[in-house]
């Protein structure tokens, strides 16, 4: 017992003096040793052990201190194993292997400790992701490719659609300082963080660039600058909330924006420039807007129903309507009873015969017959006829 006794203090002497030498060694510059092949655990630039468990990159990280890539690269991992071509083993030292290319920061584990995934990782080991992904702003790679189809643009972040597994690209704190022209985007005019296409779908359409505020009689309001993008007010919308087509924005104070039910007119006048009045039959505000001779085009639904005129040829307020000194001998607007009404913009007028039926008028649809006049003359509830033009 006495021998045994005596052993131990000695054992734990050797061990000490050992320790003691690693640090010395460690402390010179020699080279750091290597854990036996037995122990399952990664080795960090100083020597600790460290587990490959779980969490053996985050460990490895916090031991690390954050420490730039190139003292990373020192870590050495115990039972390295050969990876087949086009592989590397896992980061965190498990006995995995994983294609570097394409398989990491992608949002998927491929590495059973999801250690090619961490965010530490993406961020300042793996520099890259495969064409035709992108680096997202949280480091991961894009889950969408750049030919997504979008618009006819290459736009990714800050488009209202999510291109990282993690919505990172349209995090409103990263899209409201981003600069969307880095992408060759264009930033929406309205107040929300949205990125939106230069070039119009429609651009064959636009290709000379004309306003598209022409009412179509060479009536026009202002030429589209070089530095406004295409898709800026091509009918089609590209902002969420709908700045990109504001009616506003695009027309400026030439033609009029739909008035409230019972106010204004699209006037009268010529056939040939008759204003057409465009409206939504089921709208229960009775809203309409004054088309020109190219007639109506359906409606907006991202305005709630708001109607549109083709073209864009929305025509003034009041525009043809005679002021109030000028007056049109009444035979102007009085078809003979066996002339049909004419079609005024695409859509069929009403025709209005008088007491007698020896003649009519004709009123621009949705206009309907008022009561006959006390001479028996017929009439348009809102005086919105159609000129006879023999």
């Amino acid at each position: 017992m006495a021998l045994l006794s005596l052993a131990v203090p000695r054992l734990q002497l050797v061990s000490t003096l050992l320790a003691v030498l690693v640090l010395f060694l460690a402390g010179s510059g020699a080279p750091t040793p290597v854990l036996g092949a037995s122990d399952d655990k990664v080795q960090a630039a100083d020597g600790a052990a460290l587990p490959t468990s779980s969490r053996g990159l985050e460990l490895f990280r916090q031991h690390e201190g954050m420490k730039p890539r190139a003292q990373l690269s020192n870590r050495r991992l115990l039972q390295s194993i050969q990876c087949p071509d086009g592989q590397v083993q896992c980061p965190s030292g498990i006995k995995e292997c994983f294609y570097s290319s394409g398989q990491n920061c992608n949002g998927y584990n491929d590495c059973s400790d999801g250690s090619e995934e961490d965010d530490y990782y993406c961020a300042n080991v793996s520099t890259s992701c495969v064409f035709p992904r992108l680096k997202c702003p949280s480091h991961k790679c894009s889950t969408q490719s750049v030919i997504n189809g979008k618009s006819g643009a290459n736009i990714f972040w800050c488009d209202r659609t999510t291109d990282c597994f993690d919505n990172s690209d349209e995090d409103p704190a990263f899209c409201a300082s981003y600069d969307c022209a880095s992408q060759g985007a264009a930033r929406c005019p309205g107040s929300i963080p949205q990125c939106m296409p230069r070039v119009s779908t429609r651009v064959a359409y636009f290709s000379g660039r004309p306003y598209p505020g022409t009412n179509g009689r060479g009536q026009t309001f202002g030429p589209i600058p070089d530095d406004v993008p295409t898709a800026m007010c091509d009918g089609v919308k590209d902002c969420e909330d709908g700045s990109d087509e504001d009616f506003e924005r695009c027309f400026g104070p030439g033609p009029t924006r739909p008035p409230p039910i019972g106010q204004g007119v699209c006037g009268s006048g010529p056939a040939y420039f008759f204003p057409v009045r465009c409206w939504f039959n089921n709208d229960p505000m009775g809203r309409y807007v004054c088309c020109d001779d190219a007639g109506c085009d359906g409606f907006s639904a991202y305005e709630n129903l708001v109607p549109r005129c083709k073209v864009n040829g929305y025509a003034p307020k009041n525009f043809g309507l005679p002021d109030e000194t000028t007056t049109f001998p009444k035979e102007t607007t009085t078809f003979p009873k066996d002339t049909p009404c004419p079609l005024v913009g695409g859509f069929a007028s009403n025709s209005c015969f008088s007491s007698d039926g020896s003649y009519h008028v004709c009123c621009a649809n949705p206009d309907s017959c008022a009561a006959p006049g006390a001479n028996g003359e017929p009439r348009c509830t809102n005086d919105n006829y159609v000129f006879y033009n023999p």
